[in-house]
């Protein structure tokens, strides 16, 4: 964060204050005293969030955290296939080894997902920076995932895989997208090797029923400003007027869609809005038919992606980027049922 509103409030306090000064009537001064409160107020609620945020970030890891010694799988087009969990991950990847510390804490995000935890790493050896984070499945939601899906510590590499494709679709988009970006974090998987320090009491633990992490570079301002930007199946509160989904990530959905020849549609698109740029994370993409390639959540038929059109409305970088609707009678449905 930076000091803007700090410095906006105070030199707003600093008007006020003067303008109530350089009045010749007592009463106008008083008349001012609202606001003089208010803009003061402003300014202690920027200054002790300033303070907040400094003192939050001032240092990313305790030196005293513990180590985890990992080997880390990168998704790479000239790597190899990888067996877990007598399945084999999609994609191919490259390998190597890497030590890094781990905080003990869970990190709190503005939308606290109900399936992962997540915590600070230093991936300085991973990623070349040091604010990165870990995000790894609850056991309850392993169990689940194994009794209902079928797959274990596989899905780690779906997800890591589904960051791969979208980044490529993105990168495609913003080629092609007048003036608008859409960034995907990288992201690898890291096993987990070997645990140097005290693990014992960790919020956030790792042993054996936590043997796999996926690990991606932090963005920045995620804990005040993350954001859903659409969703990923029909919603149809995106169809009012006041609630539209975010214009540049409908219209990157809609992209990969047309891109894929109508395989895919990457939907679920949350982060961080910076300017005109989406910096995204945990993207979802459903296909047109059975695939093993995405984690849990991702749809494997038609359905699910016209379920997802069904809350589409084309704009102005749809328009821009030649793209029309391609299920126009599903998203008529989808006003019909919000003006009824």
């Amino acid at each position: 964060p930076n000091a803007v509103p700090l410095a906006t409030a105070c030199l707003e306090t600093a008007a006020f204050l003067r303008a109530a000064l350089a009045s010749r009537l007592l009463f106008t001064r008083w008349l001012r005293a609202p606001q003089l409160v208010q803009g003061g107020c402003f300014a202690l609620e920027a200054f002790l969030t300033y303070r907040r945020h400094r003192s939050r970030d001032d240092v990313w890891i305790n030196r005293g955290a513990r180590a985890i010694v990992g080997r880390v799988y990168a998704p790479d087009d000239q790597g190899e296939k990888v067996d877990v969990d007598l399945d084999t991950a999609p994609g191919t990847w490259r390998r190597r080894e890497a030590t890094f510390r781990i905080a003990d804490g869970l990190e709190r995000v503005k939308i606290q997902g109900a399936m992962r935890e997540v915590c600070r790493v230093d991936g300085t050896s991973i990623f070349g920076v040091e604010r990165c984070v870990a995000k790894a499945y609850t056991r309850e939601t392993r169990e689940w995932l194994w009794s209902n899906q079928g797959v274990g510590d596989g899905v780690y590499f779906r997800d890591v895989h589904a960051h791969r494709v979208a980044g490529k679709y993105a990168a495609d988009f913003n080629a092609k997208a007048p003036g608008v970006r859409v960034e995907v974090v990288p992201a690898v998987v890291v096993e987990v090797l070997e645990v140097k320090g005290d693990n014992e009491d960790a919020e956030f633990t790792l042993g054996s029923d936590r043997k796999y992490l996926h690990v991606e570079p932090y963005i920045e301002g995620a804990l005040e400003e993350f954001s859903k930007f659409n969703s990923n199946t029909f919603f149809a509160e995106l169809l009012l007027s006041d609630r539209h989904a975010d214009p540049v990530a409908e219209a990157y959905s809609h992209f990969t869609w047309a891109a894929s020849a109508g395989k895919l549609v990457v939907s679920d698109v949350q982060g961080v809005r910076s300017m005109n740029t989406l910096h995204v994370t945990d993207p979802q993409i459903h296909t047109s038919g059975p695939s093993d390639a995405f984690g849990a959540g991702n749809g494997q038929s038609e359905e699910n992606i016209r379920a997802f059109f069904a809350s589409h409305e084309c704009r102005g970088i749809c328009s821009k980027l030649g793209l029309a609707h391609p299920f126009p009678d599903d998203v008529k449905k989808g006003l019909e049922t919000v003006s009824s």
